[in-house]
């Protein structure tokens, strides 16, 4: 904890030597001191560039106790004890002057300046700024009041004294009036902090592209913060950042994981999902869960979804669940705050235009407001912080030096009041910028792991250090086909994202879903869900959505290789049947983006039937190697007067035929490939499986001989029992359901094996006539040059 103690000293002085005043901290909380000494010009030895107003020259030192530097004023200055930052402010003179105008000698020319320099270092330095006049000394009564020039703060931790110097810059002229030597003396907290906020994002990484940091960077990370706090919370829990909670649970820190509420129902259902599943692995390090960060201040979804997302989380789990709101929110949400065990409120000083000076105490302010109005519930300050660059906002300033004091004085005040919070933030994150500059400058340490230097004594010993986390470098993603464009809403194995919005949807403000439905359940292609697009024309008169990799990417980010992949296969309909549209692969090429598709290949305009019916995108020859848009649907009002309505399943970048039961090229016009072979199956909708079927070619035989379909947590097997019977099918111990997009492991063994042949015709050893040239399978998808041999015999949809 910290308190800041300043003095404020306005005295004429008189006297030769420097004159001190200082206070010292009586507590045994943590504490600030601060020390200022006040410096005129007689406490420096004089020279011939100085000119003082005890002098007759000058004149009127009976009014001014100031005097005239020319070239260079020095002095010698003690550091009082524990000191370990200094920062130096010279004062310009001012004085009433006739009808209460104030006067100011200033800076007389422009090729002019003023350095303030501590042992031979130039700590600040000004020239040719609009604080430099040019009127010669008759015309100096317009300027109103006298100026400043201040350093930063500046360590000067383990020095007795310093050297200060004073100099005027090319014929320069200062009207002095006195220095302020501002003295900090710190006190290093010994207990960790609470809680912090942590944002993981390194720079050139970014959760609205997907951008997510490595597995060894969040752990790099969190040995950092267990030095730091005792807990942590989290904004997200999709992909990597899911793995937060159990490397906290490694590490040992505290974690409240949370999961981000969009206007995206299907991305709410991801980070709905994860956060079930990771409650349900019991581990004691995490103490809460969070559903949602300032939802309804975005106005993302409305009070009553929120609170059935909450719901959805508190049903399946025992731990407390809170969300996260702005002080205000709270006061105006009743029914929200009935439906959560804690809450995290949001006190920004800062964002309302506090002065630092008042900062921290308005937060104790709130956050005892918000405590008032819900006396039984866990009132948590979720964030408060300062940030160090930015815009004003009223009286409050960014800058590092009011981080330090609001810091300070919130760790005092919390700790005086037995609140609980979580700082806001542990690190700065670049990629906050492109909303504003502020946004990405909340961190106790800046984005590349060091710490700000003015906190060095607001943290815990061991967490002084910081860690180096150079930026993120972002290549490309190899993939081998197939790779799922869309198989089931809101399925893990879409790879890529309906991220791109262009025309009249671009800009859309309304619910999503109204316009693209991932979750749509009318009449699927198969599965349980379909894309619905539904569009009416606008100001554009077009519009089309690209699926994306990364998501949100026009170019900013590297995409897929999937060379290899020969056709991107869709099934589509329209609602009322001949609605126009067209579809593609690639096309995104930004001027100014550094990644663009390496290809650009379209469907043409085609008229949907109101049927599903199956299209294909001819890929053979395309260059695959950076695929951003992998898919996209446009449209205009040439082809659509009214709007339409549209329907889209099961699309994916298909490759070559699988190697597994190749039979060869024709040289070879009749190879056994009896052997084990080793594979995966997805279904696309549950089944129930109970034998497996070997396919005859015509003059063929061919069998399986042992077959094995198994998870992480069960299996069953079938064996062949020669050639009686039905001998091409072999029962399985036992009947298995097979659940949609699951991937199950299957090892099968096989005899002789059913071929297709490469001639005209073929004749085996006992005279038989071989004519199976090609396969039809029982999808109706007919082959040349392999065969899928076997078909899973199963009850479902």
């Amino acid at each position: 904890m910290r308190r800041k103690l300043t003095i404020v000293i306005a005295l004429v002085f008189l006297c030769v030597s420097s004159c001190v005043v200082s206070t010292v901290a009586h507590s045994d909380k943590s504490s600030t001191e601060t020390v200022s000494y006040e410096l005129s010009y007689r406490d420096f030895p004089l020279n011939e560039s100085v000119c003082t107003f005890d002098d007759n020259w000058c004149g009127w030192a009976d009014y001014w106790p100031k005097a005239v530097i020319y070239g260079w004023m020095k002095t010698n200055v003690k550091i009082p004890e524990g000191a370990d930052k200094l920062k130096v402010t010279v004062h310009v003179c001012s004085k009433g002057w006739g009808e209460g105008l104030a006067v100011d000698y200033g800076l007389w020319t422009n090729n002019s300046g003023i350095q303030i320099i501590v042992d031979d270092a130039v700590w600040y330095n000004k020239i040719n700024e609009s604080t430099i006049k040019s009127e010669y000394h008759h015309s100096y009564y317009k300027h109103d009041y006298g100026e400043s020039f201040s350093t930063d703060f500046f360590n000067v931790s383990g020095k007795d004294n310093i050297t200060l110097t004073i100099r005027m810059i090319d014929g320069a002229r200062l009207d002095f009036c006195n220095v302020t030597l501002t003295f900090y003396i710190t006190h290093t907290p010994t207990e960790k902090y609470t809680g912090v906020c942590y944002g993981p994002f390194r720079d050139n990484e970014d959760p609205e592209f997907g951008i997510l940091p490595t597995i060894d960077e969040l752990k790099e990370d969190l040995f950092l913060i267990k030095n730091l706090s005792k807990s942590i919370r989290t904004y997200g829990i999709s992909k990597n950042l899911s793995e937060i909670p159990r490397l906290c649970e490694d590490i040992g820190i505290d974690c409240y994981p949370g999961a981000w509420i969009s206007r995206y129902k299907c991305d709410n259902e991801r980070e709905i999902d994860n956060l079930i599943k990771v409650a349900s692995e019991n581990l004691t390090h995490v103490k809460g869960l969070i559903v949602g960060n300032e939802v309804l201040l975005r106005g993302d979804v409305s009070e009553d979804d929120l609170i059935e997302y909450i719901k959805r989380v508190k049903s399946n789990t025992t731990l407390p669940v809170g969300t996260a709101e702005i002080w205000r929110t709270w006061l105006e949400h009743e029914k929200l705050a009935e439906n959560v065990d804690f809450i995290l409120v949001h006190i920004h000083p800062y964002w309302e235009g506090v002065s630092v000076e008042n900062a921290a105490e308005y937060v104790v302010e709130k956050w005892k407001e918000v405590k008032a109005k819900y006396p039984g519930k866990d009132v948590i300050i979720g964030e408060t912080g300062w940030p160090t660059k930015g815009d004003k906002i009223g009286k409050a300033i960014p800058s590092e030096e009011n981080q330090m004091k609001f810091l300070s004085g919130f760790l005092n005040l919390a700790k005086e009041n037995e609140i609980p919070y979580f700082y806001f933030e542990v690190f700065d994150e670049k990629w906050k910028e492109k909303h504003a500059e502020v946004e990405a400058h909340w961190g106790l340490y800046y984005s590349n792991g060091s710490l700000k230097p003015l906190l060095y004594d607001l943290v815990p010993e061991d967490a002084k250090e910081g860690i180096d986390r150079p930026p993120r470098t972002v290549t490309v993603t190899n993939v081998t086909a197939p790779i799922i464009v869309y198989t089931e809403g809101c399925s893990p194995e879409n790879r890529f994202y309906p991220s791109g919005w262009m025309g009249d949807i671009e800009s859309w403000q309304g619910d999503p879903n109204e316009v693209l439905d991932e979750l749509c359940t009318e009449s699927p292609h198969s599965g349980n869900t379909c894309v619905r697009i539904k569009w009416s024309p606008g100001a554009e008169g077009w519009a089309g959505i690209y699926w994306q990799y990364p998501v949100n990417n026009w170019g900013d980010y590297p995409g897929y290789n999937i060379s290899g992949a020969k056709r991107l296969e869709f099934w589509a309909r329209g609602e009322k049947g001949c609605e126009k549209a067209e579809f593609k692969v690639g096309g995104i090429k930004r001027p100014g983006e550094p990644y663009y598709d390496s290809l650009d290949v379209s469907t043409g305009v085609i008229h949907l039937a109101k049927e599903w019916k199956k299209y294909t995108i001819d890929l053979e020859g395309a260059d695959l190697s950076m695929v951003i848009g992998g898919f996209c649907w446009v449209t205009n009002q040439v082809q659509n007067p009214e709007g339409c309505t549209i329907y889209l399943d099961d699309i994916s970048f298909v490759g070559s035929s699988p190697l597994i039961f190749d039979t060869g090229s024709p040289t070879n016009p009749y190879p056994s490939i009896a052997g084990i072979h080793n594979g995966t199956i997805i279904p696309s909708h549950d089944i129930s499986v109970s034998k497996l079927y070997t396919y005859p070619c015509a003059g063929t035989g061919g069998h399986t001989e042992y077959a094995r379909i198994w998870n992480a947590t069960w299996g069953t097997t079938a064996t062949w029992e020669g050639y009686a019977g039905d001998w091409h099918n072999i029962s399985f111990d036992k009947t298995v359901v097979l659940l949609a997009n699951k991937t199950y492991n299957y090892t099968i063994r096989t005899g002789s094996y059913p071929q297709i042949i490469h001639r005209q015709n073929h004749t085996t050893l006992d005279g038989s006539l071989i004519t199976c040239t090609k396969f039809t399978d029982a999808n109706g998808e007919i082959y040349y040059d392999w065969i899928p041999a076997i078909r899973l015999d199963y009850t479902g949809r």
